[in-house]
Parts: structure tokens; sequence; C-alpha cells
């Protein structure tokens, strides 16, 4: 896992942009919601916990997660608990709230591009793998051994999505059970 790469200023500023924006609206929700009478602040890492999934989703590489987990702690630390405006760490849970906010933020990154819908054609597949591809080059097509073997490998995740109430992609969930 790489941590930093060599990525274009246009890249660079792209994932700033966005971290920023994200990080800003969670903070201005939270914010909003917490000075609302009979508010919960329970809801606010979740908030933040949310935005850490669309930055790991909308940014390139494993930084911008990282760098959210750690402007996430500190901005519920500092605005949303006692003694407000203060940061202190001392505070029971903080260490544990700072590894789940980054164990979220590089698993949500990992994860992400592996996911493909279970109907995904062949070279959608042979793209997540080096092996997958250099079958899909040679033959044009892929076998089942191979495909096991990188699912094995956790190189793409088969999903399924549906409605159950709505009765829809149940069908297909089923066939391949």
């Amino acid at each position: 896992m790489k941590l930093i790469k060599n990525i274009s200023k246009k890249d660079f500023a792209r994932n700033t942009i966005i971290t920023f924006l994200l990080m800003t609206m969670a903070t201005i929700i939270s914010f909003v919601l917490f000075y609302t009478p009979n508010f919960s602040p329970s809801v606010i890492a979740p908030i933040y916990i949310l935005v850490l999934i669309l930055i790991g989703t909308y940014t390139t590489g494993y930084l911008p997660g990282i760098i959210a987990s750690v402007i996430s702690v500190i901005c519920i630390n500092f605005l949303f608990t006692y003694p407000y405006f203060q940061l202190n760490f001392t505070i029971t849970g903080y260490p544990l709230t700072f590894i789940v906010m980054l164990s979220i933020s590089l698993m949500q990154r990992k994860l992400s591009p592996a996911c493909l819908p279970h109907d995904t054609d062949e070279e959608a597949l042979a793209l997540c793998d080096e092996r997958l591809m250099a079958e899909y080059l040679e033959s044009g097509t892929l076998t089942e051994t191979n495909l096991a073997a990188a699912l094995a490998r956790r190189e793409w995740f088969p999903c399924f999505w549906g409605a159950a109430l709505r009765q829809e992609g149940i069908a297909d969930l089923l066939e391949v059970c």
C-alpha cells in the first residue's frame, strides 16, 4: 500500500478541493445540528464518517483520506466536545475514534474500486488484476479458474444491488446462490 505517489498538479488540486469542500460541508452541517434544540450529539461522528467515505470515493490515493481522518477527529474534539473550542485529547475514546476513522478511510479506498456489479463484462474484470489482463489479452476471454483465483485474492468483489420490498434484483441474487 503506497500512501504517497506521484500525482499530477491537477489531481492534487482536485483532491485538495474535494477534501476541503466535503470537510467544510460536514463541519457546517454538524455545527447547525449541534445547536438545534433536542439534538443528540452522537450523530456528529457518523456525519464525518460519511464524509470520509465520500472523500475515499471521489479522490485518488490514500493521503486525502488520512488527512481527513485527522481533521475529523480534531474537529469533533475542538468543536463538539466539552470543553468547547479547546483541544482535549485526554478524554477517553479519542485514540479509538481516530483509529476507527482512519481504518474506515483506508478500507474504503482499498475496497471501493474492486466492487463490481455481478454482471460485469470480462473486459472490466480483466482491469482488476494484471494476471486477468494478461489472460484476456492472450485469449480474449477469462476462465472460471482464474476468476475464482482473483476473487480469492480479493482483487474484485461481485456486488448485487436490489430492493427486497420492491422485488428488484432478488432474482439475480437467488440465481447465483
